[in-house]
């Protein structure tokens, strides 16, 4: 994202979403641009699928489905935090209802 300044937010920002939220509502209260606050909660988030990856090996590239992969700005910064490029499919926040639905068939 050009131009924009991503703000330092909670790195467990899940964990602890009050403590997000407030951070924000400060942040936008001294008059941070909402889209550098944005940029800080997608980069936490980055962040925290990056510790999560970690646990398994990733090899060449990966594939990023779910609502947040809609958003190329998020799938950009997830291939920088993991360091290998990120597959987007073409209806990506479709992908686990369609391989549910697969399953359901075989059962």
């Amino acid at each position: 994202m050009p131009g924009v300044q991503p703000q330092p937010l909670a790195t467990r920002l899940f964990g602890s979403s009050q403590v997000g939220c407030q951070r924000s509502i400060g942040l936008l209260a001294r008059g941070t641009p909402p889209a550098d606050i944005a940029a800080g909660v997608f980069r936490s988030i980055a962040r925290r699928m990056r510790g999560l990856a970690a646990r398994i090996p990733l090899r060449g590239e990966c594939t990023f489905t779910g609502g947040l992969a809609t958003s190329p700005s998020f799938s950009r910064l997830l291939s920088e935090e993991l360091g290998v490029p990120v597959n987007v499919p073409e209806y990506p926040q479709l992908v686990g209802a369609i391989g549910a639905a697969l399953i359901a068939a075989r059962i």
